[in-house]
């Protein structure tokens, strides 16, 4: 829709009705500004946080961002029991059990539960309901965002689930399973993290998402430059101090 605004007597447009040079300048525009900085970055950062808490991890150096090397270095902290922990050899069976005992104990973010609950068998006698010893279940809540309660905490969780519950991530793959280490895991949670991130980050610059958001959101001049939000447009002319243009 294009509109006649009486003072300062311009033509002013939502983005849909700009020309297709337009739409390409009122993108570049956007881009080239702060307005298109990844908004996401804090709570990236809780998540990191979070999980190196977890695992007793500490981050020595780390840089996440589009079109740049990216990369965490970290180091595990052998502080996590009262006793030392060899991570170079705690494999199989060991750290199976290692992980699984930390997911066991640690509460979700929201709620009362475990990143990983177990669910034991019931039986009744006497019209008494038991619960035995068996577990009969394990119910995983690592893909429900426990650290912080948002998205990232899947993305940094995804190796870890896979390790315990084989088959959960097709695209994720231990070579010798046997031979894997804590540090080849944390290291993996790492990498996928850094590449959903990144791929976030590449697309919340991207033509696509702007179309679907932040260009709806703005009203333009016929050339693409932004003149105001939409809101701030309708708000300023509730009188109708406008003309409709036909199109």
């Amino acid at each position: 829709m294009k509109y006649i605004v009486p003072q300062p007597d311009l033509t002013v447009c939502d983005y849909e009705s700009l020309s297709d040079e337009a739409k390409e300048n009122a993108y570049k525009e956007w881009s080239s500004s702060s307005q298109s900085e990844y908004g996401w970055y804090r709570e990236a950062e809780d998540t990191m946080d979070a999980f190196c808490d977890l695992f007793n991890i500490r981050i020595t150096n780390y840089n996440i961002g589009a079109y740049q090397r990216s990369f965490i270095n970290f180091e595990l902290i052998n502080d996590n029991y009262n006793y030392d922990i060899d991570f170079d050899n705690i494999k199989g069976v060991r750290l199976w059990k290692y992980l699984y005992n930390i997911l066991s104990k640690e509460k979700t973010k929201y709620g009362n539960g475990r990143i990983i609950d177990k669910k034991y068998k019931t039986y009744t006698k006497n019209d008494k309901t038991r619960t035995s010893k068996i577990i009969c279940e394990r119910v995983s809540d690592i893909t429900n965002c426990p650290l912080t309660g948002v998205c990232f905490d899947c993305w940094i969780m995804d190796a870890i689930e896979e390790y315990l519950f084989p088959g959960t991530h097709k695209n994720i793959k231990f070579d010798k399973k046997s031979d894997v280490t804590l540090y080849d895991i944390i290291d993996e949670c790492f990498g996928l993290f850094i590449k959903y991130v990144v791929e976030d980050i590449e697309y919340s610059d991207s033509k696509e998402y702007f179309e679907e958001c932040p260009a709806t959101e703005k009203m333009y001049l016929e050339n693409g430059t932004e003149y105001c939000d939409w809101c701030e447009f309708d708000k300023n002319n509730k009188e109708h101090h406008y003309q409709i243009v036909a199109e």
